[in-house]
């Protein structure tokens, strides 16, 4: 799992971000990867958050040395254009399946990914 504190901040243009840190007002986030697709330059992950953070996948896998392709707050454009992706698909993070707890009932969203991230799969394959 990846474990760690994230708090937020504004940067200077006044935008908020978020950063990992172990200060006091920081909150624990943790973060489990459960299934990995190698690719040929990209990985294909599958992740369960067992809280609920802002920016909390994003920064958590920045941190970790593995950005989300796409992520121009906090990810690396230098390696999403050693890519060669024949598109800009935007920020690949998407959530394929929601399970939450509504008015004492359960609640289970899912959704298939856009064609844009699909293109990204295969130009990776």
């Amino acid at each position: 799992p990846l474990e760690s504190h994230l708090g937020k901040y504004r940067d200077g243009s006044g935008e908020r971000r978020v950063a990992s840190g172990d200060d006091a007002p920081n909150k624990r986030a943790l973060t489990y990867i459960d299934k990995v697709q190698w690719l040929r330059a990209t990985s294909l992950l599958e992740i369960r958050i067992e809280t609920g953070r802002m920016h909390q996948i994003r920064v958590q896998t920045a941190d970790a040395g593995h950005p989300v392709v796409g992520d121009a707050k906090y990810g690396r454009r230098a390696l999403d254009a050693a890519l060669e992706l024949p598109m800009r698909p935007g920020l690949c993070l998407h959530a394929c399946a929601l399970q939450l707890e509504l008015g004492g009932r359960s609640l289970d969203v899912s959704a298939p990914l856009p064609e844009s991230f699909e293109a990204v799969i295969t130009a990776q394959s």
